[in-house]
């Protein structure tokens, strides 16, 4: 028998979490010591990156926390979209800057300042998907938290 959509998110706490976290053990150590920018910006930029991602998820709650789980959801797909896009071109100049692409002087300080907020807005935005995919996730809601009313654009 198959099951419905529904029930596959109603057993996510259940057997979801365990096999995502079973699937993803093997390359834990590729998948954490992936390098996304150049050493040239270290240690100090990570600094910066871990504090926005705790900013990401602070904004994430202050907005989100009493808003209908529809909205929460849209606001967890654009983090992710987010997220994505600033990883790939975070790790494509990481792979092509210097080594195959060698841009002029102006064009390199361009580059590098996309790079630079590129990295930090991966870190933003891991902080708010995180947080906006466990508030749009939660079943426990105090009542007139987003339960029934609309949010602006819905």
């Amino acid at each position: 028998m198959a099951l419905s959509v529904k029930e596959v998110f109603a057993g996510w706490k259940i057997w979801g979490i365990p096999a995502l976290v079973e699937l993803l053990a093997p390359w834990q150590d590729a998948l954490t010591g992936l390098k996304l920018i150049s050493d040239y910006w270290q240690p100090a930029l990570n600094v910066f990156c871990s504090v926005s991602g705790a900013l990401g998820a602070m904004f994430a709650y202050a907005f989100l926390h009493d808003q209908p789980r529809r909205t929460q959801r849209r606001w967890a797909l654009r983090a992710l979209l987010v997220f994505v896009a600033t990883f790939a071109v975070c790790f494509v100049l990481n792979i092509r800057v210097g080594v195959d692409f060698f841009p002029s002087l102006a064009i390199q300080w361009l580059v590098r300042a996309a790079w630079v907020l590129s990295y930090i807005a991966v870190f933003f935005s891991s902080g708010l998907l995180i947080l906006a995919l466990l508030l749009a996730g939660s079943g426990d809601r105090p009542v007139g938290t987003g339960t029934t009313e609309k949010a602006a654009g819905d």
